[in-house]
């Protein structure tokens, strides 16, 4: 009898230690699949993030290309020369990156094709570029050519000069559906004629009528057809400019073509970016699809490291332990104070309550957080795009029906919808923009300044602004991010010029472990009552109609300054200009 109590102690500490661990087992492998469900949806976004860049980036070139064929409707004949210099203006190593080639390939009737020949190498010789002599391969006789007459650069592409597109099925196929449609085209994968190496590569086809001649139908477009302006690339290339070649040499990226867009069944996939040792991994995970030229890419991505953060993917070990450590302890209490056991059973309640709430709380909240970033990438953004790209097709087709007033609602509409797009992409990136600690590398800032006024060309060309800096140090702190920060700061001086020609200068200076950077311009100024303000979320000190903006741009530079522990001000008057100085950790 005297054992009783000591029995029943441990059989109170027994009946409450066993649901204790099974409360723990369970809250273990639920917040498992939390982190792994967040992964996923992390994963998704930077899927959708690529696919973006991606898309972005080939309706660039397809821009390219069709002021490329506008040159040529301009015109009565092209020469070589003048080809060279208006590719040359365009800079396409560094502005339009992974493109190996641009040219032009025209249709030759066989009859002609003799005195076609003569007239090429007639023009390249009075052109004194470094083209070998020109002559239309394969050789035999055909109905209709489509040599490759022109390409630029010609360093390492003149295997590609008097190719015919039309002796090989994916090219010949392009060259067709570009005709017929009038729209850019793509050609499945291929070999480029001038590849040395293992890459493959695609072409983008745009075609060019002859002047004066109506396209309204495909038989018109047929009769009207004079040939393609085209470009071609190095897929590797083309994904390690658009992504960076980090995250393509992480070999956690696939892309497949799967054929004609318009056909409703996918063709098997084919791989654009093959590699023999691939990880698995790049074969599945997200799988999203994407038009290009006409065809179905399907993009396949999953990271090949962890998305969540160290803390994140211990919490499933941690609430083990902890929880293993709790029951004991709870079971060590029920035993030595079996006295106690009401007091004990009400405390462990109460923590486990707690516990449960605040993983309830942080899992919604978690949730709410991964449901905005995905809807700000993908739903709203998608439909902004159709909405962009079907009224840049009515003002393309149907802008001569339309009177004045017209023309002018689909401007605001247009506007309106890429002021829509900029405040989403822009708010999205605030959002993700962690307080925590920033993984940084030693960055030169003479780069990320170079870098955003070679993003920034355009506008300061057009406001004839004068852009310079003294030798800028490095600092700790991403390249993106140091990019972003400068383009922001660039870009406000230039947007909110005054009557003068702008002016924007940047020097630094060392303060102990930082380094203050301060960007000055000569534009409208800042009240001093308004300095704080500025850099608040959406606050403007202007309308939309005065000076385009979101108001997100310098609350975007103070969070990317305060995450590496710097700060961010504003020196200025009205019509004094502004000095916005800013600090951030030496790189030594």
């Amino acid at each position: 009898m005297a054992d009783r109590p000591g029995r029943y102690g441990a059989l109170r500490a027994a009946l409450v230690a066993v649901p204790l661990l099974g409360l723990t087992v369970a809250a273990s492998v639920w917040c498992g699949v939390l982190v792994a469900d967040r992964e996923e949806r992390e994963a998704a976004v930077q899927a959708a993030d690529a696919r973006e860049f991606i898309d972005r980036r080939l309706d660039q070139y397809q821009e390219m290309l069709i002021g490329t064929s506008g040159l040529r409707s301009a015109s009565t004949a092209v020469t070589h020369l003048e080809f060279h210099r208006y590719v040359a203006r365009l800079d396409i190593r560094r502005r339009y990156p992974g493109i190996q080639v641009i040219g032009f390939a025209p249709l030759v009737a066989d009859p002609a094709r003799a005195d076609y020949e003569v007239t090429v190498r007639r023009d390249i010789t009075a052109s004194r570029l470094p083209y070998p002599r020109f002559s239309i391969h394969p050789s035999g006789q055909r109905a209709e050519y489509a040599p490759i007459s022109f390409v630029e650069p010609q360093d390492g592409n003149q295997p590609a000069l008097g190719f015919d597109l039309l002796t090989e099925p994916a090219r010949r196929a392009a060259v067709q559906r570009a005709r017929d449609t009038g729209r850019a085209a793509a050609t499945a994968p291929v070999t480029l004629v001038q590849e040395t190496g293992r890459q493959t590569g695609f072409l983008i086809m745009v075609p060019s009528y002859r002047t004066g001649l109506p396209t309204a139908t495909v038989d018109q477009r047929r009769a009207a057809f004079a040939g393609v302006e085209y470009a071609a690339f190095r897929m590797g290339d083309l994904l390690a400019g658009v992504l960076g070649p980090t995250r393509v040499s992480e070999r956690s990226l696939a892309v497949y073509d799967r054929g004609l867009a318009a056909d409703p069944t996918p063709a098997a996939p084919a791989d654009l970016l093959p590699r023999g040792d691939r990880d698995a991994a790049a074969t599945d995970g997200v799988v999203l699809t994407l038009d290009v030229g006409g065809r179905r890419w399907e993009i396949h991505y999953r990271p090949s490291a962890s998305l969540s953060s160290g803390l994140e993917s211990a919490a499933p070990i941690t609430i083990a332990i902890v929880g293993v450590l709790l029951s004991g302890l709870t079971a060590w209490l029920f035993w030595a104070l079996s006295s106690a056991r009401t007091r004990a059973v009400t405390l462990a309640g109460q923590m486990t309550a707690k516990l449960r709430a605040s993983e309830r709380l942080l899992a919604r909240s978690n949730g709410e957080l991964e449901r905005f970033a995905y809807v700000a990438s993908h739903d709203l953004q998608q439909p902004l795009r159709t909405v962009s790209s079907f009224l840049g097709l009515l003002q393309r087709r149907y802008d001569d029906r339309l009177d004045d007033q017209g023309r002018e609602y689909i401007r605001f509409a247009a506007d309106g919808a890429k002021r829509m797009s900029q405040l989403i992409t822009e708010l999205l990136a605030y959002s993700r923009m962690s307080s925590a600690e920033v993984p940084a590398a030693p960055t030169p800032l003479n780069t990320a300044w170079d870098e955003a006024v070679a993003n920034l060309h355009t506008p300061i060309a057009e406001a004839g602004a004068r852009v310079d800096r003294d030798d800028l140090p490095e600092v700790r702190v991403t390249a993106l991010h140091a990019n972003q920060l400068l383009q922001n700061l660039i870009g406000n001086a230039i947007t909110y010029r005054g009557a003068d020609a702008p002016v924007v200068h940047a020097h630094a200076e060392r303060e102990g472990a930082f380094w203050r950077i301060t960007v000055r311009d000569n534009g409208i100024g800042i009240d001093p009552r308004q300095h704080e303000r500025v850099f608040v979320v959406f606050q403007r000190l202007h309308t939309a109609d005065e000076y385009p903006g979101t108001g997100m741009g310098l609350s975007i530079c103070k969070k990317i300054v305060e995450s590496y522990g710097g700060r961010i001000w504003v020196k200025s008057a009205p019509g004094r200009g502004a000095a916005f100085s800013f600090t951030l950790p030496a790189a030594r």
